[in-house]
C-alpha cells in the first residue's frame, strides 16, 4: 500500500492545484475523499472522466472541501480507467520506500574506525 496524490485533468505547472490523496495497492488507484459532503462527491463524479495522473510537488494546505493544495507540480505516471473493475489503475508499479533498519548491528572494524 503507497500513498500517492492524483490529479483529475490538465493543469499550469506553475499553478496551486487541488488534488485528492489516495492509497494504490496492487495497482488499483483507492481515492480518499477529504469528505463525504455532498459538494465533494457531486466533484468527484465531474472528475471520473477526466485523465488522471499521480503527481508530486509541495504541499501547501487545504481548499475549502477539504482536496489538498499542490504547487510545483510534476507528474510522475499517468492512470488508465479499467472499465471492467470500474476504478484507475497504474500500469506501473511503484516501488514501495524503504524501511528503515532497526537494531542494525555495526561491525566492529566499523565501529573502531568511525567511533
Amino acid at each position: 500500500m503507497i500513498k500517492v496524490y492524483i490529479r483529475f485533468g490538465e493543469f499550469s505547472k506553475n499553478a496551486t492545484i487541488s488534488v485528492f490523496e489516495a492509497i494504490i495497492e496492487d495497482k488499483i488507484v483507492r481515492i480518499i475523499l477529504p469528505t463525504t459532503s455532498y459538494h465533494a462527491c457531486q466533484n468527484m463524479a465531474k472528475y471520473v472522466e477526466l485523465p488522471a495522473f499521480i503527481v508530486d510537488g509541495a504541499i501547501n494546505g487545504k481548499d475549502k472541501n477539504g482536496e489538498t493544495l499542490m504547487n510545483n507540480v510534476k507528474i510522475k505516471i499517468p492512470l488508465t480507467f479499467n472499465k471492467d473493475i470500474e476504478n484507475y489503475v497504474s500500469d506501473i508499479s511503484i516501488p514501495k520506500p524503504r524501511e528503515k533498519q532497526k537494531n542494525m548491528k555495526i561491525p566492529k572494524w566499523r565501529q573502531n574506525k568511525f567511533g
